[in-house]
């Protein structure tokens, strides 16, 4: 998997504000989740704008108890020994409504201020909420903003298939490059504007690469098609995850929350190593392509797997194969990984091989992974006096 965590600048801080981050991190995973109070009634959200289009939207998603309970004890465990000794209060949680909301519409280009205010009686109410566990907000603000998206998403790729000669392509039409301090929206009209703007300019930014009008177009439509099965699979972990962060960097910018697969691969790349066949792999289209073969790993010891090779199924030794077509990454990855000494099966198209070619069958044992080019060094430089 491409990148699978970002490895921090800054360890000392990270080791000191996010220690105990990962400590909860652990307790949460490994054991049953203590029962769960009730949720801290903040009332009813107001009701949504009808004249927003809502095409696109999926099911809401909705937090588990897990979630529930491991965010009454990030609340708790932050509050009380957090280094800088902070206290969760309104001004926090405004601090934390602010962060939330940056971190799902940054650009400001999804929500417009109807959506916006239809929140803001919340913003300094959030430390209540954590404190009673309640994700009820935090998972409306998460599933508005994606109705909005999966809408929009839907209006790009049909005006992509309409004509186009009256986006603004003319030199006095200007684009906001960084829009974080601009005011939200008053309405759709507005942002219809601003996607014309922009639709128009990736057009263009395309055409100075040398591509043909039909060519840029193509290039968009697959763009805003990979968004949308990358929306389609978002999960409450995704959720959780952005919540729980905006809620770590409230304190300071390097403390983190880990949710478990993030910990596993930051524990990964901290002892440079792990138990799987030694690929990356990155998503492309609703498939799972080598990336590269990590060098002395069982993958390449073995020989077939190759960069740019599509995996269309898993199997676990013998047992039968499971279709990991249209996945994420990250559940495929998991799949894939696995303990030391055992088989794994996977089903592949050669990146050389015809769309009509039959895929193969790979068997690679597991074992342990070196990730040594990753690894920290040092010279000592002798300087004559």
């Amino acid at each position: 998997m491409r990148d699978p965590i970002r490895a921090p600048s800054r360890l000392p801080l990270l080791a000191l504000a996010g220690a105990l981050l990962l400590a909860v991190l652990a307790g949460m995973a490994s054991a049953p989740p203590a029962e769960p109070g009730a949720p801290m009634a903040l009332g009813p959200l107001p009701a949504a704008d009808p004249t927003v289009p809502t095409t696109g939207s999926s099911t809401d998603l909705e937090p588990t108890d897990k979630q529930r309970e491991a965010t009454r004890q990030l609340a708790r465990q932050l509050e009380r020994a957090h280094y800088l000794e902070m206290d969760l209060d309104d001004e926090l949680s405004a601090r934390l409504f602010d962060r939330y909301l940056d971190a799902l519409d940054p650009s400001r280009v999804y929500l417009t201020e109807g959506d916006v205010a239809r929140f803001l009686p919340w913003r300094t109410r959030m430390d209540e909420a954590l404190r009673g566990g309640d994700l009820s907000v935090a998972f409306e603000m998460y599933n508005l903003w994606r109705t909005r998206q999966a809408a929009r998403t839907e209006w790009l790729l049909e005006r992509l298939a309409g004509e186009l000669d009256d986006l603004p392509f003319g030199p006095e039409n200007t684009l906001e490059l960084d829009r974080r301090e601009v005011p939200w929206a008053a309405d759709e009209a507005e942002l219809d504007a601003y996607w014309n703007r922009r639709l128009a300019s990736l057009i263009l930014d395309q055409q100075l690469r040398d591509r043909t009008l039909e060519e840029a177009t193509e290039s968009l439509v697959d763009r805003y098609e990979e968004q949308q099965r990358r929306s389609a699979q978002t999960v409450a972990q995704d959720v959780f995850r952005v919540f729980t962060n905006s809620l770590a960097s409230s304190y300071d910018p390097h403390t983190q929350y880990l949710v478990p697969r993030a910990a596993e691969n930051f524990e990964m790349r901290m002892s440079l190593g792990f138990e799987g066949i030694g690929a990356l792999l990155r998503p492309d289209g609703e498939f799972a392509r080598v990336e590269r073969i990590i060098p002395g790993g069982p993958a390449e010891a073995q020989g077939e797997l190759q960069a740019n090779d599509r995996i269309l199924g898993v199997a676990q030794g013998e047992e039968d194969m499971v279709d990991v077509v249209g996945w994420r990454l990250d559940d495929a990855v998991d799949l894939i990984r696995g303990p030391k000494g055992t088989t794994v099966r996977l089903l592949v198209r050669a990146a050389d091989a015809p769309e009509a070619a039959a895929p193969k069958t790979i068997s690679i044992v597991r074992d342990q992974v070196k990730l040594e080019e990753q690894a920290a060094t040092s010279e000592v430089v002798e300087e004559e006096a």
